[in-house]
């Protein structure tokens, strides 16, 4: 029988022989570090550009809970091999494994680009698993960034996608992540019955990372929701096993600082500040700033309940610069990310000038040929230049949408930072507040104090900055809405702007320094302002601004 394109693809053929010699290695070896080892070696070995990018791939997945700088490393090694040789399956996966650092790394918004860049790949070339697989890890995204609506919607679409397609180990983890968006919404009798249903899916019960994840939230739910403190420990316990036979650090990391918690919570100070210290020891192994994160946060709440204020607040401040750090960090990348888009713009020019010297020299020589080939290719060639005159045109339009479209994900991201700092001193602010009204006189003078310096923190040129960045991007935006508008206040505009940027209410009102419910006030005041119907959406009203 001979083999026709329809019934043999070399490429995939090549992929599946490499898939199964990597796994044979991987069973062989038995463990994660040999594994990339392995893989590094075939790198060497193989001239075939797709198998190249899906070993690096390959490794950029083996890394990520271990090291996110090798992973993030490797994962733009095959994104350059795969755009360079138009393999889209492979870009696609890179691009997932770029933004699956990010997220490591609480690059929130970068994380969100790079997936749903991915999520788009898949949709074009029909890969229902990587599109559930996207949509899963969107979801899991917004969880962090406590839009807990978001997050269900895509991974209940993601849930149905597996379930089309008969995958039962993703069937079982989107159960799971289900179960912990309710778990964030402290809905424990929902969330207890979605995690025990993702370790019944048949064929799971032995998966490391679903088991760590089941047995950590099973923790939450008893320490939190039952107030069962013994329980809570085994669960914890018990998810540190399976975070070591998963090889993830940060996982277990997360796990041993939870049963730091539940010593604090049962008043054990020293058990608890000896498990809150080997947390954080993992951070000298895998640097990763989650763990800071996350160590910060419980530090602050361990001295608040030893009633050390000061080491509570220099934690707080160690955690403010944390954020911005990480916020800076971002902008920076995103800096470089539009640097690299101009470069390549001005590369592509100057290819498009060097073809057009290119034909018109072939145009010198043709004269002298043909009086009549002259005249046909001139003709040809006018409607060939006017055609790219107008793609070129349409593509710069379209690269200036998307700068446009980055550059208002950039406002966002901005805004979100300054209401993440506000809420988090709101919330430090609001223990402490509990605390002194427990305290003697002299202490009750010290925790104000160290009130008034953290309220002292919010900056009131916090905003006047975004403001300042916002007015760049859109310098007219406060102009056109004066002229149309004039009975707009300068508070209305502020509002407007933050709008613009499809914040929700309890955002802005963190930015604002207001509750949500005058937030939803002052929306209905600048409708009327506007002499806007209920039919007309006041965000989608101001986009067109």
């Amino acid at each position: 029988m001979i083999l026709t394109k329809k019934t043999y693809d070399p490429e995939i053929f090549i992929r599946l022989v490499f898939i199964a010699f990597s796994l044979f290695c991987f069973c062989i070896t038995g463990k994660g570090q040999d594994n990339i080892d392995s893989l590094k070696n075939l790198i060497n070995q193989s001239r075939n550009d797709s198998v190249r990018a899906h070993i690096y791939n390959s490794i950029s997945y083996d890394f990520y809970r271990i090291n996110q700088d090798s992973s993030s490393y490797y994962a733009n090694k095959a994104l350059h091999i795969a755009s360079e040789n138009h393999i889209p399956y492979e870009k696609a996966n890179a691009y997932y494994n770029i933004g699956r650092t990010y997220y490591f790394t609480h690059h929130y918004s970068l994380a969100l680009q790079y997936l749903e860049t991915a999520l788009n790949i898949y949709k074009n070339i029909g890969s229902l698993f990587g599109e559930a697989l996207m949509l899963n890890s969107i979801g899991i995204v917004y969880r962090n960034i406590n839009i807990t609506d978001k997050s269900r919607t895509y991974t209940t679409e993601a849930y149905h996608l597996f379930k089309k397609i008969n995958n039962k180990k993703y069937i079982a983890i989107t159960l799971s992540n289900l179960g912990r968006d309710y778990l964030s919404e402290k809905k424990y009798d929902k969330a207890e019955d979605l995690m025990r249903r993702s370790i019944n899916v048949e064929g799971e019960t032995d998966n490391n990372v679903l088991l760590m994840q089941y047995y950590i939230s099973m923790g939450t739910i008893y320490k939190d929701g039952k107030k069962d403190y013994g329980q809570a420990l085994g669960f914890y316990r018990k998810s540190m096993e399976y975070a070591e036979k998963a090889n993830s650090p940060l996982d277990l990391s997360r796990a041993i600082s939870k049963i730091g918690e539940v010593y604090i919570q049962t008043g054990d100070y020293d058990s608890a500040l000896f498990y809150l210290d080997k947390a954080m020891s993992f951070y000298d192994q895998v640097k990763s700033k989650t763990i800071l994160h996350r160590g910060y946060e419980f530090y602050i709440d361990y001295y608040v309940h030893l009633n050390d204020y000061k080491k509570a607040f220099e934690y707080s401040r160690l955690l403010m610069s944390l954020h911005d750090s990480i916020f800076t960090e971002e902008t920076n990348t995103k800096l470089a990310e539009f640097e690299v888009m101009y470069e390549t713009l001005k590369n592509e020019e100057t290819i498009k000038h060097l073809n057009d010297q290119k034909q018109i020299q072939q145009l010198r020589l043709t004269i002298l040929l043909v009086i009549i080939a002259l005249v046909i290719l001139i003709i040809v060639f006018l409607i060939k230049y006017y055609r790219e005159k107008i793609n070129i045109s349409n593509q710069e339009k379209k690269e200036l949408q998307n700068i446009l479209e980055l550059r208002d994900k950039e406002l966002a991201s901005t805004a979100l930072n300054f209401a993440q700092n506000n809420e988090l001193l709101a919330r430090t602010t609001k223990k402490l507040i509990k605390q002194q009204q427990k305290s003697n006189t002299g202490e009750q003078e010290e925790i104000q104090n160290i009130i008034h310096e953290l309220r002292s923190q919010v900056s009131n040129d916090s905003f006047h900055e975004f403001e300042l960045r916002f007015l760049k991007v859109h310098n007219n935006f406060y102009d056109k809405l004066r002229a149309d508008f004039p009975k707009l206040s300068p508070n209305d505009l502020k509002m407007c702007a933050l709008l613009r940027l499809n914040l929700s209410s309890k955002d802005i009102a963190n930015i604002l320094h207001m509750s949500s419910a005058s937030v939803n006030v002052t929306r209905s005041r600048i409708r009327k302002k506007m002499n806007l119907s209920k039919s007309i959406n006041l965000v989608s009203f101001l986009m067109d601004y």
